[in-house]
């Protein structure tokens, strides 16, 4: 991609301050070219890598992960240590229920449509 630019326009100037923003430039717009931007956010640190979690579960695995830094933590806290394999053992199955849900969702839009199955 840089072998194909068009790099006269830097070379000829004789200021050095111009020359750098214009290479600057140019090398900017060949970065912007070649690469995307990626912004899928949700929750607080986390990323959105399946289509069928949503915001609330993202926020319920931040909840799920801190609990478990607490119950290794101290791990003689059955109590605790129940509290936090119910919502663990709760927040897979929704997860698996919501799944579930989105893949017979896409099946359904597409009865009509055998390639997109």
């Amino acid at each position: 991609m840089l072998g194909t630019v068009d790099w006269s326009i830097v070379k000829s100037q004789s200021d050095p301050s111009v020359a750098y923003d214009l290479f600057l430039l140019q090398l900017q717009t060949c970065i912007a070219a070649c690469t995307q931007q990626v912004n899928t956010h949700c929750a607080k640190n986390y990323s959105k890598i399946k289509p069928w979690i949503t915001n609330s579960i993202c926020w319920r695995i931040q909840r799920r992960n801190f609990l478990y830094k607490k119950v290794r933590d101290k791990p003689s806290d059955d109590k605790f240590k129940q509290y936090y394999i119910r919502f663990r053992n709760k927040l897979r199955n929704d997860i698996k229920l919501l799944k579930l849900n989105y893949y017979q969702g896409k099946f359904e839009n597409a009865t009509s449509n055998p390639k997109a199955t």
